[in-house]
């Protein structure tokens, strides 16, 4: 179908940028894309519904797009992934079956009033094409199949893909890069890297292969990243540094959460450079867990004590902590997706933020003159735009 090339404007922040829309023709373009609801590029957390006096210049009809080298992603399952909810926009689609392979990770910051924090995790494929005929099965709680060789599926879990792409190999000769396998021992693989080392070994004569696949990777070397942003009043963020570096670890990240009016855990430690089971432990103690919420936070907590190899007794000791009713409660703790959100009990108002940067800042810059009338309306203007975007946020991204 053919693509038209539309010049936009937010109506948040100003900022102009592209965007494409597929049409049969350009008057279909110009009907679709006073439909559209777009996010705001500057910050991808705000969305608006195109309107006639945000178009600045279009349609323009687009030729000669190269087609990605993948299946791409379909759109309903762009709409499903839940991981995929806040995340910064992107120009090249992602390929079909695509899942992160781990934690957001701290990339980039930048700092001007508002301290901008982005957070990238890795993207592979789980998308799996079938060699051999499958039969129908059960698998967390739904059945799959049959499959005829050929067939893809993009729908199963990492650990499942891996169960039916794995592959066993006898050791024919010792290894040159693996000398502690001895004739005769068995090699399973399911990684992708591993897969290829295998067959390479047994190009050479070093494996045999002993138990062949039922499936293979469909992108076994894809690799890409999502990421997401992040920012913070930049004399709050270096209120909550410096108290962190002063080793009082408990009171800045409650002042973090307190003031930064919700905030993903695994954001919090990096951003503190704290690890996670100071910030469990603080977490533990000072947050009143709802019923509900303490078994699968429990499990991610356990999760994540398995990745950081944290003593039993550690483990034990703050397991214990989360069910422990609290007198006063400071924080609120719930999970979306795979992420723990730590939230403040109460959310500030744009007068208490705004008195707390004006304190930081008298702190900080002993001479700081009193703000006048004009810089202080603009603060104002400024902090009510982000908690306006903070709460809407909360409610789109992390609580639903």
């Amino acid at each position: 179908m053919p693509r038209y090339l539309f010049r936009l404007t937010s109506p948040y922040t100003g900022e102009i940028f592209d965007h494409v829309i597929e049409a049969s023709s350009v008057d279909e373009a110009k009907k679709k894309i006073l439909k559209t609801v777009v996010h705001d590029p500057k910050d991808v957390r705000l969305t608006f519904k195109v309107e006639e006096t945000f178009i600045i210049a279009g349609p323009y009809p687009l030729v000669g797009v190269i087609p990605t080298p993948y299946i791409p992603m379909p759109e309903e399952k762009v709409k499903e992934a839940k991981w995929l909810k806040g995340a910064l926009g992107r120009e090249v689609p992602l390929a079909i079956g695509s899942e992160p392979v781990g934690p957001p990770k701290l990339e980039a910051v930048k700092k001007d009033s508002l301290t901008w924090f982005v957070f990238s995790r890795p993207i592979r494929s789980k998308a799996i094409r079938f060699l051999t005929r499958y039969p129908k099965f059960e698998y967390a709680g739904k059945e799959w199949g049959p499959y005829e060789p050929g067939q893809i599926e993009d729908g199963l879990t990492w650990e499942k893909a891996k169960d039916l792409v794995k592959a066993t190999y006898e050791v024919v000769k010792p290894l040159p890069d693996r000398p502690f396998y001895k004739p005769g021992d068995e090699i399973t693989v399911s990684e992708p890297e591993d897969i290829e080392w295998a067959k390479k070994m047994a190009s050479l004569g070093y494996l045999k292969l002993v138990l062949p696949p039922v499936a293979e990777w469909l992108y076994p070397t894809y690799e890409d990243k999502v990421s997401y942003a992040f920012d913070i009043f930049t004399p709050i963020y270096e209120r909550a540094r410096s108290i962190a570096r002063a080793g009082n670890v408990e009171d800045a990240i409650l002042y973090l959460v307190e003031w930064s009016q919700g905030i993903p855990l695994d954001y919090l430690c990096q951003i503190l450079g704290i690890g996670y089971y100071k910030a469990w432990r603080t977490i533990a103690e000072n947050a009143q867990l709802r019923p509900e919420e303490i078994k699968k936070i429990r499990k991610n907590f356990l999760e994540h004590a398995t990745l950081e190899r944290w003593m039993p007794e550690l483990k034990e000791e703050i397991a214990n902590k989360l069910v422990l009713p609290k007198k006063e409660p400071k924080l609120i703790v719930t999970q979306w997706h795979d992420r723990i959100i730590v939230l403040p009990t109460k959310i500030k108002t744009t007068e208490e933020v705004l008195e707390e940067i004006k304190r930081i800042m008298a702190e900080t810059l002993k001479k700081y003159p009193v703000m006048t009338k004009e810089e202080e309306e603009k603060y104002r203007r400024n902090i009510r735009w982000w908690l306006t975007k903070q709460n809407y946020v909360r409610l789109t991204y992390w609580l639903y």
